[in-house]
């Protein structure tokens, strides 16, 4: 069972922040780093917090008694934005085979398509955990979590939020406003839907009230 994770925290408000990579979470770190919220300092990165991305993590034990929260969204468009932002307009998929072993040939990386991107997810466990932007939500999620925010409400679910750590008033800062030539939707085919509905099975039984998921698509 998993017991450390990527968490933004604060001692004095009593809140951790499970950091999720396509959810926002560049937003809630611009937050911390704006607002006198006592995040503590990242001195390398300089956003106003610290985001522990090297296990083992923070141990869920520290933050057992602070209201614990995250940011989800359908994991359809999140795998769409993912491979906008981190493969084709970065060379974020080459550095993550220059760290770690990988099965796909890098000399196709730059030049991958959407459908060959989600063919090789499916390929292994090993391609679908290797990044903590595609990574399922099961993994990074607590069974002890108190309160899972949507993107896709996030200006609602952020009120929760901010009077839950002492900052009402505050709206969510959008940090990276995503833009694309076509809507998420056009990226897949029924086809692709299905394998990616698959790979994310477990996220979609947990929070997408996974009965009938694809056909709400």
């Amino acid at each position: 069972m998993k017991t450390s994770f990527n968490i933004v925290y604060s001692d004095k408000r009593k809140f951790a922040y499970f950091n999720i990579a396509k959810c926002g979470s560049t937003s809630i770190n611009k937050l911390c780093s704006e607002v006198n919220i006592d995040a503590v300092v990242n001195p390398v990165r300089g956003r106003g917090v610290v985001r522990k991305w090297n296990h083992p993590g923070i141990p869920l034990e520290k933050v057992k008694d602070y209201f614990k929260f995250t940011i989800i969204r359908d994991p359809l468009s999140r795998l769409v934005s993912c491979y906008k932002n981190k493969v084709t307009d970065t060379n974020w998929l080459e550095m993550i085979f220059e760290r770690t072993e990988g099965n796909f040939p890098l000399e196709e990386l730059l030049n991958i398509s959407f459908p060959d991107f989600v063919y090789w997810l499916q390929e292994s466990e090993q391609n679908l955990k290797k990044d903590s932007h595609w990574i399922p939500y099961v993994n990074v999620i607590p069974a002890e979590i108190d309160f899972i925010a949507r993107l896709e409400n996030i200006e609602e679910d952020f009120k929760i939020i901010a009077e839950k750590i002492g900052i009402s008033g505050h709206e969510f800062p959008r940090a990276n406003k995503e833009s694309y030539e076509s809507p998420w939707q056009d990226y897949y085919t029924n086809e692709l839907k299905e394998i990616v509905a698959n790979l994310y099975s477990e996220d979609i039984e947990l929070y997408e009230q996974g009965e009938n998921y694809l056909e709400r698509k």
